[in-house]
């Protein structure tokens, strides 16, 4: 399979596992463990949005202009570890990182 370049479209607007920003802060205060739950809350802006029942949100560190992320290296696992379950990303055919 041929990778094109990323568009980042996973990036510009995605759900996080069908919860609102509330229940995010609240799993992510909780969870003293995982500093990855900070990480997503400070990185994520609520989108009036919704598609398929799921709230969606875009990332503060989503630069639209170059498509790329302004904080690639200090990611949450959400974003390191995309596509989960496919292997590649549906939209440019890349693979997680």
């Amino acid at each position: 399979m041929t990778v094109k370049e990323c568009t980042g479209d996973c990036c510009r607007e995605f759900p996080v596992c069908g919860m609102s920003m509330a229940q995010i802060i609240e799993i992510a205060n909780g969870n003293k463990v995982d500093p990855d739950g900070a990480k997503l809350v400070a990185m994520l802006i609520p989108l009036d949005r919704v598609t398929g029942g799921q709230p969606l949100f875009t990332c503060r560190h989503w630069n639209a202009g170059t498509k790329r992320c302004m904080d690639y290296e200090n990611r949450p696992g959400m974003c390191s570890d995309y596509p989960y379950y496919s292997g590649r990303c549906p939209t440019c055919g890349g693979s997680a990182s």
